[in-house]
């Protein structure tokens, strides 16, 4: 910083070829393109600057900070520590952060002839740090997991907390309050709305700080419901990421050779890219054909879990970007219906597909899938619980949640593979037609069979999540135990942390759903042992003698799902607003979010169920279940983050979020918005 004009001084190359230089240390970019050495002249001594700072600080050393900053536009968050002095090592770091230079790829500076100072709103304070330090040190299994802990150093961050460029402090500042419960909203959307800001005047500026921030800042709203918002700042993070060439691994990347970087900050790469790459895979198995870049991991090591406490463990990453990348790849398969009957049960792609699928099985360990076995008694139900709680603690607090995603995904894949051949037990009614090829008939029937199995697993996962939900005894109970005696292994902000368990949890709602309301009888009696009645909850009638599936059964898989979905929705669409009601998934206080669309289809199909007549139906009525009304299509609406509708404003709705829809059918008069819905409306009305 030049002491007389306030402007900072370009390297030495840069201002010899008066040339713009945008400061970054120790290799400017130009220098960093070019592949060429980059120097800065000594910064001026900081002894008189060190002196006033000293002496400020030290007037402050005994004060109490009662109130929120007053150099910080908005809300700011209250001190939540017992100690109300301000720690020596916190003054310390302060005092380290005014002597060295500041993070580089950030301009946030306000200019004049004298001086540079920090926009206000962008200056770290004692409260932050304190908020900060709280999120990284906690006890919490899900806090621990969260994408902050996986990819920021954590001890590293808070030594240089107030050096830190103001994006990434505030948009970590962000997450922290989201994550404590005792801040009000309005302090957290306060952070967010300056990390925003700070945000935007750095995006252009490619460096691993600024990518930790665009990834971080994408999860904020992602974990609040509106991955819509989130998006642009992900794709913005891709496109950083192949910029720096950080899909290469580390110790295979000769151009980061002059950085001499640590094991640590090798693996602080590793990462970032693995976290992107598997934000990918997640954003694309969910969202419309219309996706981010494309990455690849063949150049990069899996990350090391050798490296201490300073990051979280995330053993199961690789797995479950194998699984996602399988759905992507049957989200493509079904993008359009096939042209005939033949086309879509003699693929040569769905049986490419099927031995993928296998293989992958094949390759995870078994003790990263949580695998139901029979429940037919509650008795039963109470060892498995056991079992799962077991399997759980025995694994890193992020593996652990990493697990629940693995099982899920890994059985939403059957799910989606096979539900297109499914459809066909409705499609055709009589498993001993002549219309049926011989040669179709166990393959339509094994896709029930495993399709049906699947959605049990996965709704059998979901009942032990509510089962160890901390606070689920506000909740219906969900198993035959004294809810008071039920473990406090995940918190309930698990369902806020992960909403994109809301995906296979609709897979399976449809699966058991078409099975119950739509699949002819016939079917049931074409390939399934004894003991697959009793694991299936299939029951023979003894009036006429033919097997269906227990409806009790179902419609408590679906009012599960949908307890759930009320955690979602109380969670995404406002935690205030969620807590007060009764009846979360009624609350018109709670904004629309990406569960909203799932919570109205999965209540037409309970209400479908409930409405059928499973010991007189046959495939002629089954048709007429549903009410004769004109097809609503249900969509996702798109709510700002921070800022207050303004009216007159577009309501902006887009195709809902999930791994695929209904593919070409209606609930109860709801159809899915989505670009292959109508295709496959054809394909079964032809």
């Amino acid at each position: 910083m030049n002491p007389v004009s306030g402007r900072p001084i370009p390297c030495t190359r840069c201002r010899r070829q008066r040339k713009k230089c945008d400061l970054t240390r120790p290799r400017c970019e130009r220098c960093e393109r070019m592949d060429e050495e980059c120097s800065y002249l000594p910064l001026p001594s900081l002894d008189k600057q060190k002196q006033r700072s000293m002496a400020a600080l030290d007037s402050v050393k005994t004060e109490v900070p009662s109130t929120p900053s007053s150099t910080t536009s908005g809300d700011c968050a209250p001190s939540t520590v017992a100690e109300s002095r301000i720690s020596n090592g916190v003054l310390d770091r302060i005092v380290a952060a005014a002597e060295g230079s500041m993070d580089t790829g950030y301009t946030g500076m306000i200019m004049n002839s004298s001086l540079a100072l920090e926009h206000p709103d962008l200056v770290a304070t004692h409260d932050d740090w304190v908020i900060v330090a709280q999120f990284f040190n906690s006890s919490d299994r899900i806090v621990r997991a969260s994408a902050a802990h996986r990819l920021i150093s954590t001890a590293a961050f808070l030594d240089s907390f107030f050096a830190q460029p103001a994006p990434l402090r505030l948009t970590i500042c962000a997450l922290a309050a989201h994550a404590n419960p005792s801040i009000p909203d309005n302090v957290c959307i306060s952070y967010y709305n300056r990390a925003r800001k700070a945000v935007m005047r750095s995006i252009d500026k490619p460096s691993l700080k600024n990518l930790q921030t665009l990834y971080l800042i994408a999860n904020f709203a992602i974990v609040n419901g509106q991955p819509t918002i989130g998006k642009p700042f992900f794709i913005n993070a891709l496109w950083m990421l192949i910029h720096l060439r950080m899909d290469v691994d580390p110790d295979a990347s000769p151009w980061l050779a002059h950085l001499n970087l640590s094991e640590l900050e090798k693996e602080e790469r590793r990462r970032a890219f693995w976290l992107c790459f598997y934000t990918t895979k997640l954003v694309q198995s969910c969202s419309t054909p219309s996706s981010p870049a494309r990455l690849s991991a063949a150049q990069m090591r899996p990350p090391k879990s050798d490296i201490g406490s300073l990051f979280s463990e995330i053993l199961t990453t690789q797995h479950n970007c194998c699984i996602l990348e399988l759905i992507i790849s049957i989200k493509r398969h079904y993008a359009y219906a096939p042209a005939s009957l033949n086309d879509l049960i003699l693929s040569e792609q769905a049986l490419s597909l099927s031995a993928e699928l296998l293989s992958l099985h094949s390759e995870i360990p078994q003790f990263l899938l949580l695998a139901p076995e029979p429940t037919p008694t509650p008795d039963h139900i109470v060892m498995q619980n056991k079992i799962f709680i077991s399997q759980l603690l025995s694994v890193g607090p992020t593996d652990t949640t990493g697990i629940i995603s693995l099982s899920m995904f890994f059985n939403a894949s059957i799910c989606l593979l096979h539900r297109p051949k499914l459809y066909l037990t409705h499609f055709l009614p009589d498993a001993s037609a002549a219309a049926v090829s011989p040669s179709f008939i166990p393959i339509i029937a094994s896709a029930l069979k495993q399709c049906l199995t699947a959605a049990y697993r996965m709704s059998d996962i979901n009942r032990f999540l509510l089962h160890i939900t901390q606070d689920a005894a506000n909740i219906d109970s969900v198993s035959s135990d004294n809810a008071t005696e039920r473990p406090q292994l995940l918190p309930k902000s698990f369902w806020e942390a992960h909403n994109y368990l809301a995906h296979p949890l609709f897979e399976c709602a449809i699966v058991l759903w078409f099975i119950a309301c739509k699949t002819s009888h016939s079917w049931f009696d074409v390939g399934f042992s004894l003991e697959e009645f009793e694991w299936l909850k299939l029951r023979r009638s003894a009036s006429d003698g033919r097997v269906r599936i227990c409806s009790k059964n179902v419609k408590a898989c679906l009012r599960d799902i949908l307890k759930s979905y009320a955690i979602l929705n109380s969670a995404l669409g406002g935690r205030d607003a969620g807590g007060e009601t009764a009846n979360p998934l009624r609350d018109n206080s709670i904004r629309p979010n990406m569960v909203t669309p799932m919570i109205t289809c999965v209540q037409a199909m309970l209400k479908d169920v409930e409405l059928a007549h499973f010991e007189t139906a046959s495939p002629e009525n089954m048709k007429e279940s549903s009410p004769d009304i004109e097809s609503v299509l249900l969509g996702m609406k798109v709510m700002s983050l921070g800022e207050e509708d303004r009216g007159g404003s577009t309501e902006v709705v887009e195709d809902p979020w999930c791994f695929m829809g209904l593919m070409g059918l209606d609930v109860m008069g709801f159809r899915w918005r989505a670009p292959y819905e109508d295709s496959w409306w054809q394909f079964w009305n032809t």
